[in-house]
């Protein structure tokens, strides 16, 4: 037996050992302050031109350290490269422009870790050797003021091992899966092959206080066009858009990116809308800034287009309730329309949460205010799973929560949204806040005595300019 106890002893030490090897003690004086920040969901976002004496290295020889209880660590973070236009470089996919890279940090690149994973504040003596240079960043919530510390280094030349623990995201282009630890979804690939933008499933994972079980029908889209003064009434759904995936993306430690262009016709296949939009996939969350054009208001040309969007629900879950910030008594979803459903405070939210066993999923859309004035938002929630709304793949509609939007009323121009989605781990009722902090008050980023706003929410127009 104890020869046993010493070859599993010695086979996870084999293990450890390299791992261990990465960390470097620090002593309790170099240790200049405690890190005390509470930003779970955030990723940091920074330029690369904010670090102005560590740029032209070659990408490989970075690293990004934190010191965590004692041990000065490399933590996950990946890099951005970005054209000279201002758009990413995508490293994968047939329609790859990775032949644009060069290799080298340029001040246009974007560098990205995760805010959890930064650390205590630490002299420059425990620095590790064979750095050609470093610098300190400091992570600041702007709330409370608390905050914590990571370091970014260029080495000269063979630089230590990245940080050996999983990537926060992965995706499969083939089966268009994504997820991580917490959660995962997959996509339709229709029977033309085209990739498509449409969940096939949903699934909040244990380590989110989930089942695993898929929870999703669908996000439906549904459009109604009205042409010579309501006289006509034409209807599309999400299925009928030319929705499809660009066949390039970024895979990294800390997130994906997947291009995406959606276009909404109308009569003589006229351009209604034109949407691209990069989705960005992370640890809890996935993120959609939306920019859209018109190149006139569509209203000279019809009489209304209205969009209704939003989720409808697996019978998984039956048995949940849904809140929003406008009805935070919350609304038991069960498949059947009830008093408290009739009564839905249909004003538009901010946030809207569905929590049950199998999981749960926070989502809110964020625009402008003159873009909310102007489209001036209906919500309201269907409930009753004999109410058939085609497509889809569970019968009827089982707290299906939607929006209406009057796109025709909306100017010409570009506009700007955002569509979030977030798996908050073990949801407690008050905890859509730390999600709400994410992009209504954005953590600051503090280098060389200067305080930037982590550009998280600081998304240009793809293909235009970051």
């Amino acid at each position: 037996m104890a020869r046993v106890i010493s070859a599993f002893c010695l086979g996870i030490l084999t293990i450890l050992l390299p791992i261990l090897a990465l960390g470097l003690e620090v002593s309790q004086e170099s240790v200049i302050t405690k890190a005390n920040i509470n930003r779970f969901p955030d990723p940091v976002i920074i330029q690369a031109k904010t670090f102005p004496d560590l740029t032209s290295g070659v990408l490989e020889n970075y690293r990004v350290y934190a010191c965590h209880e004692g041990t000065f660590e490399p933590i996950r973070f990946q890099i951005d490269e970005m054209t000279e236009e201002g758009d990413f470089i995508f490293p994968y996919g047939e329609l790859s422009n990775k032949k644009m890279s060069n290799g080298i940090l340029d001040p246009r690149d974007l560098v990205l870790f995760m805010a959890h994973d930064t650390g205590d504040k630490i002299s420059e003596a425990s620095w590790p050797k064979g750095i050609i240079k470093g610098q300190e960043i400091e992570v600041i919530d702007p709330i409370d003021q608390t905050r914590s510390w990571a370091y970014l280094f260029l080495f000269e030349k063979d630089p230590p091992p990245l940080c050996p623990l999983p990537d926060y995201i992965n995706y499969d282009y083939q089966t268009e899966t994504l997820g991580g630890e917490y959660w995962k979804v997959k996509y339709i690939i229709d029977k033309k092959g085209k990739h498509t933008n449409i969940y096939d499933t949903f699934h909040v994972l244990p380590a989110a206080g989930g089942t695993g079980e898929n929870f999703i029908d669908r996000l439906k889209i549904r459009a109604k066009i009205g042409l010579f003064f309501g006289k006509i009434t034409l209807t599309t759904n999400e299925e009928k858009f030319d929705s499809y995936v660009v066949n390039t993306w970024i895979q990294g430690p800390i997130r994906v990116v997947r291009r995406l262009e959606h276009i909404v016709r109308g009569p003589f296949k006229m351009t209604l809308v034109r949407i691209l939009s990069d989705v960005y996939y992370y640890e809890t969350m996935f993120t959609c800034p939306i920019h859209f054009n018109f190149p006139f208001k569509i209203e000279r040309v019809l009489t209304s287009l209205t969009l209704r969007i939003g989720t409808d629900y697996s019978p998984a879950v039956k048995g949940s309730i849904f809140y929003n910030d406008k009805n935070l008594q919350g609304v038991l979803i069960n498949g059947k329309m009830d008093e408290t459903e009739a009564n839905f405070n249909n004003a538009a939210d901010h946030w809207r949460v569905m929590t049950g066993k199998w999981g749960s999923l926070m989502t809110r859309s964020v625009l402008t205010p003159e873009a909310e004035k102007q489209l001036a938002i209906v919500q309201g929630i269907t409930d009753d799973e004999t109410f058939m709304n085609p497509p889809e793949r569970f019968p009827g509609n089982i707290g299906w929560t939607w929006s209406d939007w009057r796109i025709g009323q909306l100017p010409g121009g570009h506009y700007t949204f955002y569509l979030e989605f977030y798996a908050p781990p073990h949801y407690k009722p008050g905890n859509e806040i730390i999600y709400l902090n994410y992009l209504d008050h954005p953590i600051n980023v503090k280098i060389a005595g200067n305080v930037n706003d982590n550009q998280a929410r600081l998304f240009g127009v793809p293909g235009k300019g970051f």
